[in-house]
């Protein structure tokens, strides 16, 4: 996954990040830094919609009352 972020002087900054594959539940697993989770308002636990894109990937926290949509997580 590829992050850019806006810098002080108006540049981009491109982020990397690897996705892994936990085999013993088949889960794919992407660590989220710290201070992203600071940036965006996120804590450990919560719940992300994954929104496929032709491509590109957007991650959602989904509030407590909230559902996710059929077949977008």
């Amino acid at each position: 996954m590829t992050t850019q972020s806006s810098t002080s002087n108006d540049t981009i900054q491109n982020t990397t990040y690897t996705v892994t594959l936990d085999e013993e539940n088949d889960e794919l697993m992407l660590p989220i830094p710290d201070e992203m989770l600071l940036q965006l308002g996120w804590k450990e636990n919560d719940l992300l919609e994954w929104i496929i894109e032709d491509d590109y990937i957007k991650l959602v926290r989904v509030d407590d009352d909230e559902t996710l949509d059929a077949g977008q997580s």
